[in-house]
């Protein structure tokens, strides 16, 4: 079993029903693993579901997709570990590693 972190670049193909990034996500679901997404990444997929033509209709599988993933609130804790996870990494010479 699994865990991944979407963003929103990996969030928002799940409304596509033939994405198969899509597929893919959903196959790993069934097989057990977890998916989860962050506040910034639920606002950012939402605004983009809002601008496309078939708003309403993404809208609704996004509704049914989301009970599916858990939701991660960051605080400043985490804030504070993502940059010294950063800083770690850069000074392994990971620097062409971006956030």
């Amino acid at each position: 079993m699994a865990n991944y972190l979407l963003d929103t670049n990996h969030a928002s193909p799940l409304i596509t029903i033939s994405h198969p990034l899509r597929e893919r996500i959903l196959q790993r679901l069934d097989d057990g693993d977890n998916f989860a997404i962050c506040v910034p990444g639920i606002t950012e997929t939402l605004f983009g579901i809002a601008l496309l033509p078939r708003a309403k209709q993404n809208l609704a599988e996004w509704e049914r997709l989301k009970p599916l993933l858990t939701c991660y609130i960051p605080d400043e804790t985490d804030a504070e570990f993502a940059a010294q996870l950063q800083i770690a990494l850069r000074s392994r010479g990971a620097d062409n590693w971006k956030p």
